[in-house]
């Protein structure tokens, strides 16, 4: 999901990221419909309260661990850091590095 106005942006401008994943039993589309992030990002670009970014909001479980255990809470974060955000840094034009990232926790 990318918010903002991809019109006038121009093809050098690099966005930050908003990385938000589901919790144990969701899904990928959890925070899109039930959760209402491009609703509530809208609202807050139109009040200037956050800026044009790009929202990734990722599916699946490591293979390790389970639910919210510490191995499970590990091999999430491992995911993230090691296969998402540098398919993402690659793919897109993104403000790289951890000052440009933000998530839930």
């Amino acid at each position: 999901m990318v918010c903002g106005n991809s019109r006038s942006d121009p093809l050098t401008r690099q966005f930050p990221v908003l990385y938000l994943r589901h919790g144990n039993g969701g899904m990928e589309g959890d925070w899109a419909e039930l959760g209402r992030a491009g609703v509530i990002l809208e609202n807050q670009l139109a009040l200037r309260r956050a800026v044009p970014m790009i929202i990734v909001m990722p599916n699946g479980y490591p293979r390790t661990g389970t639910g919210s255990s510490a191995e499970g809470t590990e091999a999430t974060a491992r995911e993230l850091l090691e296969d998402i955000v540098p398919v993402i840094e690659r793919s897109y034009r993104v403000l790289a590095g951890a000052d440009h990232c933000s998530g839930l926790r």
